[in-house]
């Protein structure tokens, strides 16, 4: 006869490994910041899902013994971390004019995914690449957790196109094509690029999941390539890094003629310094990738170098955008209380910034130059 009050020992075990088992999970969401993140670097099908967890291989990854292209062909690598545009994880790789780079494979990878798609229209000229022009964007799996991405190829391998789709997509994003799982080797030529029409540059990502950057407020985070993306040229042999290293930085055009200027790092992906201007501001309930987001920074790819670049919906405009070279006053160095103005001699526009507190800045902006006071309207943003 079951008695009031009593409970069998067997059910409040299961009852309490349950209520356990649950709590944890809320906990690990909550520290470990999962915060339910875009993938898009990531395969979106199940088919492709499934396959991957079946490719992959857990532990560390061995040291890229082999180069990734032809640096004499190369007039710049930049740093990650950029701000006003792209991806904040990706280095950019400078093409030099005239020349098509080859791409090679630096260690034993997997082919996991082909993205072929047409190929931007060229904004310096009235002729653009258009309707039949593809490029190829190549996902390829290290480990469980980590991919590598070569971005804008315009010629593949033989091997590589008889797995690829035959007709460019409309956009790059994944479809429902099953992974191909083809298995290249160390050293192997993947294919040549000139880069992109306008800037010259293709692009190299290595996303780590288990290696998250750190945000003041990891939950305003979505976008992977802001929180995972890691520095391709640190996962080389440390000779082919050293090389690599050497060549980060920017080309500038000189007097008629390019220069290179070193960066002298590879740059990073949070720019969030606690109790300064330095980093990523938001509205209301506003993340990365959708709403309102500020990014403020003393830029990697130059020393003196400050972006301050407003995103509405995951997107930059241009006219958002305010660049300053050998600035007088950097963001981090703006504590509480403080203000500085920031004029942008290419386009004629300045940002006035003034923090109010560790989890509040003002910002105005406007045509011509810095004003001489404060400005009585700001738009507020938060942490």
């Amino acid at each position: 006869m079951k008695q009031k009050g009593f409970t069998h020992p067997i059910i409040l075990i299961i009852v309490v490994g349950i209520v356990l088992l649950f709590g944890f999970r809320i906990v690990s969401e909550h520290f470990l910041g999962t915060n339910k993140l875009k993938f898009e670097g990531f395969p979106k099908n199940e088919n492709s899902k499934k396959t991957a967890e079946g490719n992959c291989k857990s532990g560390s990854i061995p040291k890229f013994e082999a180069e990734f292209t032809d640096l004499e062909k190369i007039n710049a690598i930049n740093p990650i971390g950029g701000i006003g545009g792209g991806s904040p994880g990706r280095s950019y790789i400078g093409v030099k004019k005239g020349v098509e780079a080859p791409v090679y494979s630096p260690t034993d990878m997997i082919l996991e995914n082909i993205i072929y798609a047409k190929r931007p229209s060229d904004p310096l000229t009235s002729l653009s690449k258009t309707s039949s022009i593809g490029e190829y964007g190549l996902y390829f799996r290290l480990n469980c957790d980590t991919i590598l991405l070569f971005d804008h190829i315009d010629r593949v391998s033989d091997k590589i196109k008889e797995r690829s789709p035959k007709e460019p997509a409309e956009t790059s994003a994944f479809g429902k094509d099953p992974p191909v799982n083809l298995e290249i080797k160390k050293g192997e030529l993947l294919g040549y690029t000139d880069g992109t029409p306008g800037a010259r540059t293709f692009d190299f990502l290595i996303i780590d999941r288990s290696k998250p950057t750190s945000h003041i407020n990891p939950e305003r985070w979505e976008w992977e390539q802001a929180v995972y993306s890691q520095c391709p040229y640190d996962y080389f042999t440390p000779e082919l890094k050293e090389k690599y290293y050497a060549k980060i930085g920017e080309a500038v055009e000189k007097s008629g003629s390019q220069e290179f200027i070193a960066s002298g790092t590879c740059g990073q992906l949070s720019y969030d310094v606690a109790g300064t201007a330095s980093g990523g501001w938001f509205k209301g309930e506003s993340t990365d990738s959708k709403g309102d987001y500020l990014a403020i920074a003393r830029q990697a790819i130059s020393p003196t170098r400050v972006n301050i670049a407003v995103k509405k919906d995951g997107l930059f405009s241009s006219d958002s955008i305010i660049r300053v070279d050998n600035a007088k006053v950097f963001p981090d160095q703006i504590k509480v209380g403080q203000e500085a103005c920031f004029q942008d001699s290419y386009t004629n526009r300045w940002a006035y910034i003034k923090l109010v507190s560790e989890k509040e800045l003002y910002m105005a902006r406007g045509g011509g130059s810095c004003p001489s006071t404060s400005p009585q309207q700001f738009e507020t943003w938060e942490r």
